[in-house]
């Protein structure tokens, strides 16, 4: 019996409930970077290479996880706050 990639996905891991970047790199036959080139609207990927990313993605319903963005980002924001002492001199 022929299974559709995203219904045998599916059947092997019935409790995901949210498609990651490797499900779609794996049903559009790409990289992982790949998938993030042509989310992030690389200009250097083949049309039909993001036709294939693009068709995987909404088989899925994959959407980006937010926090993962933020963590691959690397980027922290330092927030200081200058607070007086007793004194009245800044610390």
């Amino acid at each position: 019996m022929f299974c559709a990639p995203t219904e045998l996905f599916w059947s092997i891991n019935p409790r995901m409930k949210k498609a990651t970047i490797n499900n779609v790199a794996d049903l559009a036959g790409v990289s992982i970077k790949t998938v993030s080139r042509v989310i992030n609207l690389d200009p250097n990927v083949r049309a039909a290479t993001q036709e294939r990313v693009a068709l995987a993605i909404a088989e899925l319903n994959y959407s980006p996880n937010p926090a993962a963005r933020i963590l691959a980002r690397r980027r922290v924001v330092n927030r200081s706050l200058g607070l007086p002492t007793i004194d009245g001199s800044a610390v």
